[in-house]
């Protein structure tokens, strides 16, 4: 009796241990579910409080039995199904939903378990079960999210249109699925793990496109406040929004002008696309064919990639190419050629001009520097859509107060590969900086001695004029004496206190030849004299060797003496030739 006593006490006991564990382990996987949560901010609450109503662009956000959030336009193109980033209230979405149904997307935002969509990766069948008047479906997720999201399109090819990946990638290889699939993510975010972005590339289809947000982070697809490690983003969270849905909607096919002459909203949206870094260099040289298109101009200022050279590249850099004096862009050929195909269609190698930076073949790199930029404004006046999904625009340069003449370009777009891809660009009228990447032969310059500085000017060039009266840089010429005539002519400034300069200037050009802004003299520029005299100033020689509306080189010119011109702001002295 006492034995069984002892057994059903023991037995007891085990179970209460037992029970014990249980209570832990589930008191465990709460905590962890419930701590380290990102919550909704401000605008998601704000949207949240207003469920059930009508937006004034004929969005109607609702919640349906399941918790899930909806986000309907009046007249859907394709419905999205979308998985939130891991620890992250999903609310925090719906600022991205409301974007995407202002461009005609059905969104169903789905609420995850413990805020993980890895615990209900199939959720996506159940919502679009749920709302069977829509006929294309995409799936897409932020961060892990997006992951899981990729891993159910892998699995369900057949129910899907495409893909949305938001800082996130792949581990399930999707060639051969017939999927559409766009990856987007922020030059500034520091979650998403580069290595295995690149590491899981080629899971994703050739004809995926690749979104790259310039300035945007890990953080600004929701509006749950800013992810721990995750960089310093240089836009606002609304534009990051903005882009997004943009970039997706074209994917979905809900954004595409109908044909005919464009509304203002289509000019304006162009506008806003030309204006993006990604695509300004398109705008910035002449040509008929897109492989003709200058690689200078589009990666000129690294065309929103992520460009900062690392310290090795530079050690390798400056081992041959001598000391880096100003920023410096530096591009990976498969950068390179990522980019151009989701851009043109084409690869680095189908265009016609290589891209003249200098090559580090130990790190696969280009790299080059500039202490300027060639960036230039347009706005769309015109354009009209075609039906076989080119759009044609007339693209003019703001204006500029004192620049020379203004840009007009035609420049074509077309949807190939569910983006923008540039087609053509026509310039009109002005010059752009493409223009100037001549060969060595000059235009006929007329009278005079100017035109290109080569190896022989430089071999002549002296410094004999006696300049002492103007040694203090405290003494002022007559201002009318400076102009365009009288400074017509080749000028040479000796290497006093860093590199040596000659200007060639001409009536029509002006010739640069200044080392340490990599100007080799070869390349003509417009240049003018800008009277300053209503402002008590002296006179400034500009020259436009960033295009017509980029930051000139200037000198502030104090006088002309016999032989020589002075520049007392800058200290410097030119001696004619």
């Amino acid at each position: 009796m006492a034995a069984k006593k002892y057994k059903k006490r023991r037995l007891w006991i085990v179970l209460a241990v037992l029970a014990a564990i249980l209570l832990a382990a589930a008191g465990g996987v709460f905590f962890y579910l419930n701590t380290g949560v990102y919550r909704a901010q401000a605008l998601a609450a704000e949207l949240m409080e207003k469920i059930g109503g009508t937006r004034t662009d004929r969005i109607t956000v609702t919640q349906d039995g399941q918790g899930r959030l909806v986000a309907a336009p009046e007249n859907p193109a394709a419905g999205l199904v979308f998985y939130p980033g891991a620890k992250v209230e999903y609310e925090a979405y719906l600022p991205l939903m409301e974007e995407l149904a202002g461009r005609g997307i059905f969104c169903v935002l789905v609420h995850m378990p413990g805020n993980l969509a890895i615990l209900d990766m199939d959720a996506a069948t159940s919502a679009m079960e749920a709302y069977p008047g829509v006929e294309r479906w995409y799936i897409g997720g932020h961060s892990l999210g997006g992951a899981m999201a990729a891993s159910y399109a892998a699995k369900h090819a057949d129910r899907l249109e495409g893909l949305l990946l938001l800082a996130a990638y792949s581990t399930e290889d999707l060639n051969g699925t017939g999927l559409r699939v766009m990856s987007v993510y922020g030059t500034q975010d520091r979650v998403l793990n580069r290595e295995s972005y690149e590491k899981y590339r080629a899971n994703l289809p050739e004809d995926a496109a690749e979104v790259i947000l310039e300035g945007g982070c890990h953080s600004y697809f929701g509006d749950y406040g800013m992810q721990k490690g995750d960089g310093e983003p240089s836009i606002d969270r609304s534009e990051q929004l903005r882009r997004t849905a943009d970039a997706f909607s074209v994917l979905a096919g809900a954004n595409r002008p109908e044909l005919g002459a464009l509304s203002g909203e289509w000019l304006d949206y162009f506008t806003e696309y030309f204006s993006e870094q990604a695509n300004n260099g398109f705008l910035l040289s002449d040509y008929e064919r897109i492989e003709d298109a200058s690689l200078e101009q589009i990666f000129y200022n690294g065309a929103g990639l992520d460009s900062q050279p690392a310290e090795q590249a530079v050690q390798l850099y400056e081992r041959t190419y001598g000391e880096l004096m100003t920023d410096a862009v530096a591009l990976t050929k498969s950068q390179i050629n990522a980019f151009l195909l989701t851009k043109t269609g084409k690869g680095l190698d189908e265009f016609t001009e290589p891209l003249d930076w200098p090559y580090l073949p130990e790190a696969d790199l280009y790299m080059t520097q500039h202490g300027d930029t060639n960036y230039t404004s347009f706005v769309c006046e015109s354009g009209e859509a075609f039906a076989d999904g080119t759009v044609t625009l007339r693209c003019v340069s703001e204006s500029s107060a004192d620049g020379p003449e203004q840009i007009v370009c035609s420049t074509t777009v077309s949807l190939k590969q569910d983006v923008w891809q540039f087609v053509s660009n026509r310039r009109e009228q002005g010059i752009l900086p493409g223009d100037l990447e001549m060969s060595e032969e000059s235009e006929e310059i007329g009278d005079g001695a100017a035109g290109p500085v080569t190896d022989e000017v430089l071999g002549a060039v002296r410094a004999d004029a006696d300049t002492s009266a103007v040694a203090g840089f405290d003494r002022w010429g007559d201002w009318d004496e400076i102009s365009r005539e009288s400074l017509c002519g080749v000028w040479y400034e000796p290497p006093v206190s860093g590199s040596e300069v000659v200007l060639s200037l001409s009536e029509d050009k002006a010739y640069v030849y200044f080392p340490a802004l990599e100007l080799d003299g070869t390349q003509p520029y417009d240049w003018e004299v800008e009277d300053r005299s209503a402002s008590g100033l002296c006179p400034a020689l500009k020259i436009y060797v960033n295009g017509a509306l980029g930051g000139p080189l200037a000198w502030y010119v104090a006088g002309i003496g016999d032989g020589y011109f002075w520049c007392n702001a800058q200290q410097e002295i030119f001696y004619r030739q």
